[in-house]
């Protein structure tokens, strides 16, 4: 029996779970750590994802940055797509079609002095997240900037979009481009979130600039407005360090050409954001930072709202840790990730409690959540962490150290909890 045991905890160490046709599967872990509740749905090994939906009939989507991996940016002939459909557990397809995926020359512009990302508003182009309504509409956000030759390119009027698609038939509804002055070239849309009843869309924009927004979009009119505009709880801490798997994230410095020359604190702003079940209260995290924030969406919607009445309302809920992103069901819980400590938690605004929803060490860096009516929820781990243009504090500097696959899990929710319905 002693040697069955130890048998056992040797698997568990490897980091080898079991997936649901019962294939085993090596998943990067650290060397402890394992609940049985995490079920593996979808292994990532084309590319590198971030965004996650799911529909009410199960469908998956997922979304795969070329602002944040340059092995994603679509050069005309490598044939690498920005959303595709899970189809099972490798399986991916382009998204609504192959099309909208493959700008014709691929997404970088070389016409003038310096390169920079097509604007093109009938492509893909740097998707960075994706968002699927009660309804089952996909709304998809392209911040519309690429990686090139180890540099992040600007961004062009008409490539940062929001696309909503109806999963029910797979058709493009509406396309809304958003003015310079909304989106800026240097602006690193993250996340999305939409009210359908208001029709009004919630954007982080996260740039390591530091000029970092919630953008605001009314669907009715296609108008759109930045509002906490480099506002304290938007911004990331100055000199924060994360710490994730024991090993310190740094930003790696690139010199105009795309060399690798140093690295310096890691600055990007508010990404993640979450609608209350009613719609009426913002919450919103920046990955590096330890605090989740929340302000009335009412304040918001009006773009005439006085900065000052907006920033005055906003609340610190408190210390949560490091979290990517944020989402909430329908008994009004918070859901974030916890990427140095390899959970995800959650948060109750009644109580002010923080508790471990699921402790695992193959939970290396969550990426986005996605919840669904029939009380799951989904999330990618896709080793954030271990980027080229993140730096573990030892070894060269530029080196790729993620290791495939990356991987989609799902836990159930507590509570009897569901995706919210607005209700």
């Amino acid at each position: 029996m002693e040697e069955i045991a130890l048998v056992l905890i040797i698997i568990i160490l490897f980091g080898f779970v079991t997936c649901n046709d019962n294939s085993q599967v090596a998943i990067r872990s650290d060397q402890l750590g394992f609940d049985p509740s995490l079920e593996v749905i979808h292994l990532y090994e084309k590319q590198w994802p971030v965004g996650i939906a799911v529909s009410s009939t199960g469908r998956k989507f997922a979304c795969f940055p070329a602002v944040l991996d340059e092995l994603n940016t679509n050069n005309g002939s490598n044939n690498v797509y920005a959303v595709a459909e899970l189809t099972d557990l490798y399986g991916e397809t382009p998204y609504p079609n192959e099309e909208y995926n493959n700008p014709s020359g691929g997404a970088v512009d070389n016409s003038g002095p310096f390169p920079k990302t097509k604007g093109l508003s009938n492509n893909f182009l740097g998707v960075i997240s994706l968002f699927i309504d009660i309804f089952d509409v996909l709304w998809v956000l392209d911040t519309g900037r690429v990686v090139s030759e180890g540099v992040t390119l600007d961004s062009s009027y008409g490539g940062p979009k929001l696309v909503s698609i109806d999963t029910n038939n797979d058709a493009v509804v509406d396309t809304y481009v958003f003015p310079t002055d909304v989106a800026r070239p240097t602006s690193l849309f993250g996340n999305v979130r939409v009210d359908p009843f208001r029709r009004t869309a919630y954007i982080s924009d996260s740039t390591p600039t530091r000029d970092n927004a919630i953008i605001v979009v009314d669907l009715r009119t296609g108008d759109s407005w930045r509002t906490l505009a480099r506002d304290f709880s938007v911004r990331a801490l100055p000199g924060f360090v994360a710490f994730v798997n024991g090993y310190p994230l740094y930003q790696v410095v690139t010199s105009p050409a795309g060399t690798p020359v140093g690295a310096s604190f890691l600055t990007n702003g508010v990404d993640g954001v979450a609608l209350s079940p009613e719609f009426e209260t913002l919450y919103y995290v920046a990955p590096f930072g330890r605090t989740l924030y929340s302000v009335p969406t009412s304040l918001l919607r009006n773009p005439n709202t006085p900065a000052t009445e907006i920033v005055a309302a906003v609340r610190s809920l408190g210390q949560i840790g490091v979290s990517a992103d944020v989402t909430t069901d329908s008994n009004g819980v918070v859901y974030l990730g916890q990427n140095e400590q390899n959970v995800v938690q959650m948060y109750d605004p009644k109580t002010g409690f923080l508790v471990v929803v699921v402790d695992d060490t193959r939970i290396n860096f969550v990426a986005r959540f996605s919840l669904t009516a029939n009380g799951s929820l989904y999330f990618n781990v896709n080793q954030f962490n271990r980027l080229p243009s993140i730096y573990s504090g030892e070894g060269p500097l530029g080196v790729d150290r993620r290791q495939t696959p990356y991987v989609l899990f799902k836990v159930d929710l507590p509570g009897n909890a569901t995706k919210p319905d607005g209700s």
